[in-house]
């Protein structure tokens, strides 16, 4: 009876430390960044770094994000949707948005993970012409 008990209360420690702190499914706010806001504050800003390689072509571009900011703050899943003309910003932006982290507003006290997205424009002054990474619908 001893071994049933221990068994039993050591698979139940095991299972509860592997649950995903994450779990909760997130609410779909890709249509809307005030919504966001409603949410997760950003605490910990980042920008992306222009390419060299981009300034050496003279070329501007733009990159847009979709991710979750998970009950902890942090960006995860983060999947690329667009980009500009090619894909040579989206390396640094990635980098960024990683470096991003919010704290839950004063209202989101149980810190609901959000689907949201970012667009990032990159462009040099002296080069005419910016893409329009804009998303016509989600």
């Amino acid at each position: 009876m001893r071994k049933i008990l221990l068994f039993a209360s050591t698979m139940l420690v095991i299972g509860c430390s592997s649950t995903d702190k994450n779990a909760i499914a997130p609410l779909d706010l890709r249509t809307s960044e005030e919504l966001v806001k409603d949410y997760w504050v950003l605490s910990e800003r980042a920008y992306p770094s222009y390419p060299v390689s981009a300034a050496k072509r003279k070329l501007n571009g733009c990159v847009v994000f979709q991710y979750v900011i998970n009950s902890e703050g942090e960006p995860q899943n983060i999947k690329t949707i667009k980009f500009l003309p090619d894909n040579t910003f989206v390396p640094e932006g990635k980098k960024a948005l990683k470096k991003l982290r919010w704290k839950p507003s004063e209202s989101n006290t149980s810190a609901q993970p959000v689907l949201t997205t970012v667009e990032w424009s990159f462009t040099l002054d002296d080069v005419a012409g910016t893409p329009d990474c804009k998303l016509e619908s989600l």
